[in-house]
C-alpha cells in the first residue's frame, strides 16, 4: 500500500482549484449577485507532524465542509466570486495512535476571474486559510495559517503564479 502525506500547500492548491473551478461554472448565466451555501461529504488525509509524541502520523477526516459562494459580475462583464468553507463535523482518527482529532478553521478565497471580460483566460485569485486540527491532549494540535496569491491561466490549464505569504505551521 502506497501512503502520500499532504502537506498543506497541496491541500490548500487542491481546494482553491476547486472553488475556481465551481464559480467559472456557476458564472454561465448573467446576473448582478447570488449567494450559495453548499454543504458535501468531505474526505481528507492530513499528516499530523506533532501527533505520536513527535512522530507525526497520518489522520484520515470524514465528515462535510460547507461552502458559502457570493458571485457577482461588474459593469465590465468580469465575474468575481467570494468563497468561505469551513468543515462541520469533520473528525479523524491517528492511524498510528488511534486519537481523535477534529478539524476547525475556515478558508477564505476571493477571486476575479478575467475570463467573462475580454478574450483572456486568466484568474487571479487569493486565499486566507486558517485551519487546526485539534487531537487529545497537549502537544498534538497541528495550526495552520496561510496567505496565498495566485494567477491561473484557465485557456492553458497552468498556474502562471503562486505566492505564499505570511505562511505559519505550528504543533500546540
Amino acid at each position: 500500500m502506497t501512503v502520500s502525506r499532504t502537506h498543506p500547500r497541496n491541500m490548500v492548491a487542491a481546494l482553491t482549484l476547486a472553488f475556481v473551478l465551481t464559480g467559472l461554472f456557476a458564472s454561465g448565466s448573467a446576473f448582478a449577485q447570488r449567494t450559495t451555501n453548499q454543504s458535501f461529504p468531505f474526505t481528507m488525509t492530513q499528516f499530523v507532524a506533532c501527533a505520536n509524541d513527535g512522530e507525526g502520523e497520518l489522520v484520515t477526516f470524514e465528515g462535510t465542509l460547507h461552502i458559502m459562494m457570493q458571485t457577482w459580475v461588474d459593469d465590465e462583464g468580469c465575474t468575481h466570486i467570494k468563497s468561505v468553507a469551513h468543515p462541520k463535523k469533520l473528525s479523524g482518527t491517528g492511524s498510528v495512535t488511534g486519537d481523535s482529532y477534529q478539524a476547525t478553521g475556515m478558508t477564505m478565497s476571493i477571486e476575479d476571474e478575467i475570463v467573462n471580460c475580454g478574450e483572456e483566460c486568466v484568474v487571479q485569485f487569493s486565499i486566507v486559510n486558517n485551519f487546526r486540527l485539534i487531537g487529545q491532549g497537549p502537544g498534538n494540535n497541528y495550526t495552520v495559517h496561510q496567505q496565498i496569491e495566485y494567477t491561473y491561466d484557465f485557456c492553458n490549464q497552468e498556474y502562471l503564479s503562486i505566492e505564499f505569504k505570511n505562511e505559519k505551521i505550528d504543533c500546540k
